[in-house]
């Protein structure tokens, strides 16, 4: 992770003593367009989680240090992202 960035550094840079790496795997999906009234969702590939702000930030597997972030489903079964944040640092920021 860029900047040697740890649980620490991640709960006092977001304000939230709560933020936790999610473990085990995550089904995540980016938006990306409209079509016919309705959200276009593609998959995204985790590579690292973080819950933080009541939000979610990912990682994606094949953009090193490039953060989504997103929130859970209403049905709980996939986090979908809104848009990528750039670093972790940005993300973190864009909370």
């Amino acid at each position: 992770m860029a900047d040697e960035w740890d649980i620490a550094r991640i709960r006092s840079e977001s304000g939230d003593e709560k933020a936790h790496f999610v473990d085990g795997p995550v089904q995540a999906s980016v938006y990306t367009r409209q079509k016919d009234g309705q959200s276009v969702y593609e998959a995204l590939r985790v590579r690292r989680a973080l819950a933080v702000g009541g939000l979610f930030l990912l990682e994606a597997e094949d953009e090193p240090d490039n953060w989504y972030m997103g929130q859970m489903a209403k049905d709980g079964a996939v986090i979908e992202c809104w848009g990528t944040y750039g670093t972790l640092r940005d993300a973190i920021r864009g909370l």
